[in-house]
């Protein structure tokens, strides 16, 4: 098992607790609540940032975040999450260091403050996760869906013809363009 830092831990903890607070949760959702709460502000996050690296084709760590099932089970470095000590998981220690996600093109890919805060809340609140759901690479819960929001797999769209000054030299709308 490995554990954090004392401080990450008190961190970890303030951050929940806040989180918890300014939302006005309580530490037990369960039912429509809980799957709402998970649809709404989980399900987009591991989609966007953690399922480009593991998903179940390509699993980094040998760790697969689609399900309950295979979060629970975890990768190489044993449980991703720790029921018992939620806030010793694995999963988070990687977040809160900022290990997680990893540099992208020699670019730091951290997560912003609210993400985080999401996170930490979730997992101290035990992770639940509606029964029998598995998240995948082309949900339409992201805007950025897990590594498909390249140029090549945006759909086919009509630019706008620019405005050009030497409108003598353009003939057709793509003389505009290479103009």
């Amino acid at each position: 098992m490995r554990s954090t830092p004392t401080a990450w831990r008190w961190l970890a903890l303030v951050i929940s607790c806040c989180a918890a607070l300014a939302a006005g949760a309580s530490s037990t959702r369960a039912g429509e609540e809980g799957e709402a709460d998970f649809e709404r502000n989980i399900a987009p996050l591991l989609v966007k940032r953690c399922l480009e690296c593991h998903n179940a084709t390509e699993a980094a760590g040998e760790l697969v975040l689609t399900s309950q099932a295979t979060l629970a089970q975890g990768g190489a470095s044993g449980p991703a999450i720790l029921p018992d000590e939620p806030l010793e998981s694995y999963f988070l220690e990687r977040v809160l260091s900022g290990e997680m996600p990893p540099e992208k093109n020699g670019q730091p890919q951290p997560l912003p403050q609210d993400e985080i805060d999401r996170l930490v809340s979730w997992v101290s609140n035990g992770a639940p996760w509606p029964q029998g759901r598995e998240l995948n690479l082309y949900e339409a819960t992201s805007d950025v869906r897990g590594g498909l929001d390249w140029w090549s797999f945006q759909p086919v769209a009509r630019p706008d013809i620019p405005d050009v000054e030497t409108k003598d030299r353009v003939n057709n709308p793509i003389d505009a363009l290479i103009l």
